[in-house]
């Protein structure tokens, strides 16, 4: 498998990975105002839980709420570990040179992108991509 393959690969994970990571999140927050009882916004009008809503939200949420959180850490050490393999393999790619010179793209910036367009060399110039 060559360098290109492997990013393809590298940052599809990545993506997954990193939709997994938000998913979870915005379930702990949305967990988290269910457990507070805090005012959600519905449509246009604000509206506050119920007593018997916020207690059923506090035991639903005391109960979920920490596994949620066990499996947030070992998705970012993954995506931490995509993305170092990613900048590595980017390094290696012959544009990175003529990237390196480049503001405001990095290594894990060039690979998502030569993730997303493959080989640079079968567009014509920069503005071509």
């Amino acid at each position: 498998m060559d360098d290109m393959q492997k990013i393809r690969l590298a940052a599809m994970k990545r993506g997954q990975v990193v939709q997994t990571q938000i998913a979870i999140e915005n379930r702990i927050k949305a967990l988290e105002r269910r457990r507070t009882g805090a005012s959600v916004l519905r449509g246009k009008r604000k509206f506050v839980m119920s007593p018997e809503q916020i207690a059923l939200g506090q035991l639903t949420a005391t109960a979920i709420h920490p596994v949620l959180f066990e499996l947030v850490a070992p998705l970012k050490r993954e995506r931490r570990k995509l993305e170092r393999e990613l900048a590595t393999l980017a390094v290696r790619l012959p544009a990175y040179a003529w990237i390196k010179g480049q503001r405001g793209i990095g290594p894990l910036g060039f690979a998502l992108l030569v993730a997303e367009t493959g080989d640079l060399a079968g567009y014509g110039g920069p503005a071509r991509v």
